[in-house]
């Protein structure tokens, strides 16, 4: 599966051993440029993408956006990435240096539970930990991988609360914050991948090669 934007409409193309077929489109509206997407892993005709400052939900099945957040950052949105145990919460990452996890149960009318800090500049990749969702990685073109740990929004998501956001949302002495900064890169990080299988391991791309 794939989906690209192109004279205004959005694509989906099916993946297969014999190429890519077209297989729906449906009007792109005022998004203009898609830096990522994400299948929403509880339902994968559900897909989520980043353009502009904000993120917008799309239903595969009749190409129809069902939801948009649209001044999710200050700056332009460049990863999304779904929780594995909720279906209504997301990460986003964005070029104002900010990760931001939301209910999207809420978009439009409420801010995000949660934001974290930790980078200078644009957030490239932000990633929940398919295995434990407390846990969000983030590469940066700061050279710098951080890895953050939310016990009270994985909390959240066990008792399955709507919460309202609060001021936490910009309190970065909350108990969800940061934990570990990997900087062994000497460039840019422009991709950050999870393992699939161990729960302990991810990998990163840089510039620096």
């Amino acid at each position: 599966l794939a989906i690209t934007i192109e004279d205004g409409m959005l694509h989906r193309w099916a993946i297969s051993d014999q190429g890519a077929q077209l297989v729906g489109q449906a009007p792109a509206g005022e998004l203009l440029q898609l830096w990522s997407g994400a299948l929403q892993p509880q339902q994968d005709q559900i897909c989520a993408t980043a353009g502009g400052n904000g993120f917008q939900l799309w239903d595969l099945r009749s190409m129809a956006c069902t939801g948009e957040q649209v001044a999710a950052h200050k700056m332009p949105v460049r990863d999304v990435s779904f929780c594995p145990s909720s279906s209504h919460r997301l990460v986003s990452g964005g070029d104002d240096c900010k990760l931001r996890l939301w209910d999207l149960r809420m978009l439009g009318s409420h801010g995000p539970l949660l934001e974290l800090g930790g980078h200078s500049h644009w957030v490239w990749r932000a990633q929940v930990s398919p295995m434990h969702d407390q846990l969000i990685a983030s590469s940066s073109s700061d050279c710098l991988v951080n890895l953050f740990h939310t016990p009270e929004i994985a909390k959240d998501n066990a008792k399955d609360t709507l919460e309202q956001p609060s001021s936490r949302a910009h309190d970065l002495e909350h108990p969800d914050g940061k934990v570990h900064t990997y900087d062994e890169h000497e460039d840019s990080v422009y991709g950050l991948c999870w393992s699939a299988v161990d729960p302990w391991l991810f990998a990163t791309l840089s510039y620096d090669g």
